[in-house]
């Protein structure tokens, strides 16, 4: 629970400056409710209780904060959840992760972390399927050890 609130101090700026805006979600999912949809900017988040590949079993409890800070970028905080966007504007219907980066807010600053790619933002690995459904396949993943800070940027394509 102290790292929960020790993040939410982190993006305290980023939350006061987005509230009462429309640009800025939560989630408390758990096994009754283990999806929820939102719609924020162009995108819809479908938040999930995080999946791992190697066992059907889900968290008991999964949380995020999600605040789209323009029109392909998002923030989103949290632990035991994953995200996979869908566009909701006119245009291309898959929506791509161009880039992901773990990051932190400290002393008023960002701070960039690592990028991730490859497995740690692949969510289905059957793409065949996910392609006949306009998805990529890939998505935000916030794991157990959380909570965590990602950056988003997306793109879109057919």
């Amino acid at each position: 629970m102290g790292r929960a609130y020790s993040t939410l101090a982190e993006l305290a700026p980023e939350i006061l400056e987005h509230q009462g805006t429309g640009s800025i979600a939560a989630i408390l999912l758990n096994q009754a409710k283990p999806s929820q949809q939102v719609e924020l900017g162009d995108f819809t988040l479908n938040v999930e209780l995080r999946r791992t590949r190697n066992s059907t079993a889900l968290p008991s409890l999964g949380y995020a904060i999600l605040i789209n800070t323009a029109p392909d970028r998002y923030i989103i905080a949290g632990a035991d959840a994953q995200i996979a966007f869908t566009p909701r504007a006119p245009g291309p219907a898959i929506a791509g992760l161009a880039k992901v980066q773990e990051t932190l807010f400290k002393d008023g600053r960002w701070i960039p972390g690592r990028w991730l790619n490859g497995d740690e933002v692949q969510l289905r690995y059957d793409l065949s399927p996910a392609a006949a459904a306009n998805f990529s396949g890939s998505g935000i993943r916030l794991g157990s050890d959380g909570p965590f800070i990602q950056t988003v940027w997306l793109y879109r394509y057919q």
